[in-house]
């Protein structure tokens, strides 16, 4: 190990490689070295997933289809009360290429509570499903 009188400071042999130099000085030369070394970007990996929000999906929607954000937004409003008015009718939609949504029945069943082990009763219920089609699937999986 060397000392640097003044300073008090230490430096190993190794790290300063026989030099002299005090950990101050051997700091500032990694800071200046770190500067010259590339930043990595932020943008997410091509394979990351990431979530489309309602007003990207409008966004998007407009600038593909050319026309205004607040027709795009009302449009994509009107077709999902429609498809959730449908659906909870009992009908199904079905949009070629896309997919079919439906709504399934869940049928009463008895479940235990995982902290106490205790049977419960679980009412039946209908939930929303989404089928989706063949054009879709093979678009996702290119």
């Amino acid at each position: 190990m060397q000392c640097d009188a003044k300073a008090g400071n230490v430096a190993s042999d190794v790290a300063g490689r026989g030099t002299g130099k005090t950990v101050a000085e051997h700091a500032s030369e990694n800071r200046e070295h770190d500067d010259q070394t590339p930043t990595l970007t932020t943008e997410p990996p091509v394979n990351e997933e990431s979530t489309v929000n309602k007003s990207e999906l409008v966004e998007a929607a407009a600038d593909k289809a050319d026309l205004s954000k607040k027709d795009v937004a009302a449009a994509l409003d009107a077709v999902l009360d429609t498809i959730t008015e449908t659906v909870a009718r009992g009908d199904k939609v079905a949009l070629s290429g896309f997919g079919t949504f439906d709504r399934r029945e869940r049928a009463a069943r008895t479940a235990r509570n995982p902290q106490t082990g205790e049977e419960m009763r679980v009412e039946a219920s209908k939930n929303p499903g989404f089928k989706p089609g063949t054009a879709f699937k093979e678009a996702v999986n290119k």
